[in-house]
């Protein structure tokens, strides 16, 4: 479900001279690309936030988005631990008959998510990351479940500027 192009601030661990692999910690905003609905064909574009700490042993966290995550484990290239996202509502969009229906709140979702990353740093370097996260609404309108697998790819273009291209889709099950 989307595209981001991020300007990314170095934090500490850069400017202390430690590399963490191609994907500093940082600080930045990006370009996001969505539908304006769960199920929509209509696109939304806006400005997000974006932010990654790397910590101890191979565990880091991140937020992109409406999305953070925490990953816990200390396996090399694998992810593993808990997600929170924020879901928007609908209300006001472009379908003149979804419009109709009555709105829906925004909420939160909680769950947990897994993953393995692959950090290529000769040649042109980059940071493929694969996973699946799964959640279930906690509060306001996010209700269900939501499976959500994902590939995100991060390339350095120069110390201070990362592009990045993430996509995913999400399967959803209404809860009764």
């Amino acid at each position: 479900k989307g595209f981001l192009a991020a300007l990314l601030f170095p934090g500490a661990a850069q400017a202390s001279g430690i590399q963490v692999d191609v994907l500093p910690n940082f600080a930045g905003a990006g370009l996001g690309v969505t539908t304006q609905w769960m199920g929509s064909k209509d696109k939304i574009v806006g400005l997000v936030p974006g932010g990654r700490m790397q910590l101890e042993n191979n565990r880091f966290v991140e937020l992109y988005g409406p999305t953070f995550d925490m990953n816990v484990l200390t396996i090399p290239q694998w992810e593993f631990g808990p997600v929170v996202s924020y879901r928007f509502g609908r209300a006001d969009v472009d379908d003149p008959v979804v419009n109709l229906l009555p709105p829906i709140d925004g909420g939160f979702e909680a769950g947990l998510y897994v993953g393995w990353h692959y950090v290529k740093t000769e040649g042109i370097p980059y940071r493929l990351r694969l996973g699946v996260m799964a959640t279930t609404g906690v509060s306001g309108g996010a209700t269900g479940a939501n499976v959500t697998p994902f590939p995100r790819l991060w390339v350095p273009l120069s110390n201070r500027l990362f592009l990045g291209f993430g996509r995913g889709v999400s399967w959803w099950r209404r809860s009764f």
